[in-house]
């Protein structure tokens, strides 16, 4: 778990080098906005399975870190809210994502969203887990997309979402500010 931690705090840390002064991040759920995500031809729910429960893959911010099914291919805990360790991470940074978030390439520095993972949905191929934009010397605006799993222990199926993130940090006298936006853009139903 502080393998994940690492990670994830490591996005928004490389921004700021001067103390944080502001932080506000405002997290919409506009069901109206939010796309299905589609397989790429010959993938389908059991290829996504697979992946969610390689833990040389992915790291689930859960207390088994992967997927749990049980024998009854059943959910064997719930997704919902993160692991406790991983709740100051979600709490700092005032995240208000649906479900646990998960990584899918931890390997790479900044880019979450790996190949693996992208290669089995059509609206993912072209999409880049980290995006900067330098607006002049003091603002830069980082863009990242979040991946996570929502489901109830018992539950034959649960949710797969992408939460798009877009924070613009500004660093004056080496005092920085931290303003996010954040929406979920995919979401997908998965049956066990």
């Amino acid at each position: 778990m502080k393998k994940i931690l690492t990670i994830l705090t490591s996005f928004n840390l490389i921004a700021v080098s001067g103390g944080l002064t502001l932080s506000v991040i405002s997290c919409d759920d506009k069901t109206n906005d939010v796309n299905q995500l589609n397989y790429v031809e010959g993938k389908n729910d059991s290829d996504l399975i697979s992946l969610l429960k390689d833990s040389e893959k992915i790291i689930i911010a859960s207390e088994s870190g992967t997927l749990n099914v049980n024998k009854n291919n059943k959910l064997g805990e719930e997704y919902i809210i993160p692991s406790e360790s991983f709740n100051e991470f979600i709490l700092f940074w005032k995240l208000d994502i649906e479900g646990v978030l998960f990584i899918s390439n931890f390997d790479t520095g900044e880019n979450y969203l790996s190949d693996d993972f992208k290669a089995l949905f059509t609206e993912l191929k072209d999409l880049n887990g980290t995006e900067i934009v330098d607006l002049n010397e003091e603002e830069k605006v980082y863009t990242y997309y979040f991946t996570s799993i929502f489901g109830y222990k018992g539950d034959t199926s649960f949710d797969i979402n992408i939460t798009k993130v877009i924070s613009k940090v500004t660093i004056i006298n080496e005092k920085s500010s931290v303003l996010s936006d954040c929406s979920k853009i995919y979401s997908k139903t998965i049956n066990i």
